[in-house]
């Protein structure tokens, strides 16, 4: 009996991994670097817009207008994307 349930189960277990194996391999358009860089520069954009109107840099409302854009999303709130804009920015001068 218990090598007949550990038979099913195992055959089970077999028929539940096949199910999610993919056939084709999904198609990538962009990288993660373009993503990352065309985010970057809509923070930077946005940021110079309002440094133009004379505001200040309102991370809150640039979070939230990436993401009705479906540019800035993968943040977790308004400051891990200005610590990451941060360290774009100091990489962008360095390199200059």
């Amino acid at each position: 009996m218990l090598f007949s349930m550990k038979r099913l189960y195992d055959d089970m277990k077999t028929e539940k991994s096949t199910e999610n194996i993919l056939t084709t391999a999904p198609t990538i358009t962009t990288s993660s670097r373009d993503v990352y860089k065309e985010g970057m520069e809509f923070v930077d954009t946005f940021k110079k817009e309002r440094d133009e109107n004379g505001k200040r840099m309102d991370w809150k409302l640039c979070l939230s207008k990436g993401l009705k854009e479906g540019i800035l999303f993968g943040y977790k709130n308004t400051n891990s994307l200005r610590v990451q804009f941060t360290k774009y920015k100091n990489k962008e001068v360095a390199a200059k």
